[in-house]
């Protein structure tokens, strides 16, 4: 697989995840892949690592935290021949009426042709505002 073949990959999977087709999504990922989200799950309860037989999970919390769905704006994609970098902006609105607007990085690697893993980063107060009311303040 060349460059420009696995960002089509990892560009339909997000499609795919932002349309609904979760079945089509699923397809792309290798059975062993993982999906690690950035943070400590102590306070971010989305945080940690999830199989392809656990991404469902990852998926209930974000469906309960943001019934209305989420969009996500791709802003930007790098290549190489099994790893592709992707910025994004998730936005979304709580059932409280909160806005999520996130800046993401996801680092997704492939290996024959399928998804092995995705790590994703975030702005994890943020998301823990918005998601599950979790308030910071500065000392």
């Amino acid at each position: 697989m060349d460059a420009a073949a696995s960002k089509e990959v990892v560009l339909a999977f997000f499609n795919d995840m932002a349309n609904g087709n979760g079945a089509d999504a699923m397809a792309l990922l290798d059975d062993r892949a993982t999906w690690w989200v950035s943070g400590d799950p102590r306070h971010v309860p989305i945080a940690g690592t999830y199989t392809k037989d656990t991404f469902g999970d990852l998926m209930s919390i974000v469906d309960k935290a943001m019934p209305s769905k989420l969009s996500m704006t791709v802003t930007s994609v790098t290549a190489d021949v099994d790893r592709v970098a992707i910025e994004a902006n998730p936005q979304g609105v709580s059932p409280t009426g909160e806005k999520y607007n996130n800046s993401n990085v996801f680092i997704v690697e492939l290996r024959d042709g399928k998804i092995t893993s995705i790590r994703e980063y975030y702005d994890t107060m943020h998301t823990s505002a918005v998601f599950f009311g979790t308030r910071y303040t500065r000392p």
